[in-house]
């Protein structure tokens, strides 16, 4: 098709997010034509302005805890949580910290995409579906590594940003 422009990565910065701070999970689902390889689905949590899209192999027998455990309280020991710390953190301060997020964004994708071609090649190699498994580890433990790195940024400049910040000089 003429006059479409295409992009590698899941998300392209040039179009509006398909996700709002109610999202709780959105996924994209990759069909890839060579048949040695498995499909993958891409899964952000929260809202996709602030969320990461991170690769997983679907089909396996057990998913990492990072992506799987998931309660009903708040917390950073998985990504569906600290995506929405995330979002609720910048969203008031977006404008002079959105390069976080972008950052974040990209790293997750460009990382995955590392991880994903090198466990293609071993799941090629070997045909052994634990190798998978073991991939979505390595992936999600990627992720958790940039989630946190993010938060504590995002944290960062939305405490700099609180209504109770003292306004004259500190001295």
């Amino acid at each position: 098709v003429t006059g479409v422009q295409t992009c590698a990565l899941p998300i392209c910065g040039m179009y509006r997010s398909i996700g709002i701070n109610r999202t709780g999970v959105t996924s994209i689902c990759q069909i890839r034509p060579d048949k040695a390889q498995p499909g993958l689905e891409w899964i952000c949590f929260g809202s996709t302005t602030f969320g990461a899209f991170l690769p997983l192999y679907p089909n396996v027998a057990k998913m990492p805890a990072y992506v799987s455990s998931v309660t009903l309280d708040a917390s950073t020991e998985n990504f569906y949580w600290g995506s929405r710390l995330i979002g609720a953190l910048i969203d008031p301060i977006y404008g002079g910290s959105i390069q976080h997020i972008e950052r974040y964004q990209n790293m997750v994708a460009v990382r995955g995409r590392q991880l994903v071609r090198e466990y293609d090649r071993k799941y090629t190699e070997s045909g052994d579906s634990a190798v998978l498994e073991e991939a979505n580890e390595k992936l999600a433990d990627m992720a958790r590594e940039q989630t946190i790195s993010t938060l504590n940024k995002v944290l960062y400049d939305a405490s700099v940003h609180m209504k109770n910040g003292y306004n004259r000089a500190d001295n």
